[in-house]
């Protein structure tokens, strides 16, 4: 359903075609594909796989408007593109350009980030340097996501000398 990565076996690019269709091939990276009543919807980065579209920046995990009754999220952790806007309402908060999920989840979301967040995010890592630079500093107090730490950033805190007593210590052996 929608615009989706095409398989690198198949030429690879991008896919725009908006109504649901089929292609003679499996996609790659399966796991960015949700499966719903009415065909697969594409809830990754459109990024790395060249979609030259409009792109919004969301934090975190977050609902996936799609035309069907049933709860489909996106469950890449930290910052991420999407060819979609968030959906007007008070369920997203965004700062300086960023989308940050705040309304309620729900247990089918549980349910499915046991299933998939921890596979979404190990086959999204080659991908990190499609990630947008972002600088916010504090998420909205409302937010429930984590903060992302990119892989193979270590953070070093300023080093405080501890004061060291120094304890002279006599040991005398009488036999």
């Amino acid at each position: 359903m929608g615009p989706h990565p095409a398989a690198e076996r198949a030429g690879g690019s991008y896919c725009y075609i908006e109504a649901p269709h089929l292609h003679a091939y499996a996609p790659d990276h399966s796991i960015f594909y949700h499966p719903t009543s009415a065909g697969y919807v594409f809830v990754g980065d459109p990024t790395p796989f060249g979609y030259a579209g409009e792109r919004h920046i969301f934090y975190g995990h977050h609902p996936v408007a799609v035309a069907v009754d049933q709860s489909v999220f996106c469950f890449l952790d930290g910052p991420h593109h999407h060819a979609f806007a968030p959906p007007p309402g008070d369920d997203y908060r965004i700062m300086d350009g960023i989308a940050f999920y705040v309304g309620p989840l729900s247990a089918a979301y549980v349910d499915e980030r046991a299933k998939r967040w921890e596979l979404v995010n190990d086959e999204f890592k080659p991908f990190a340097r499609f990630r947008p630079a972002v600088n916010v500093v504090v998420p909205p107090a409302e937010w429930r996501g984590r903060i992302y730490m990119p892989p193979d950033v270590k953070i070093q805190l300023p080093h405080r000398p501890k004061h060291v007593h120094r304890t002279r210590v006599r040991v005398e052996v009488h036999e």
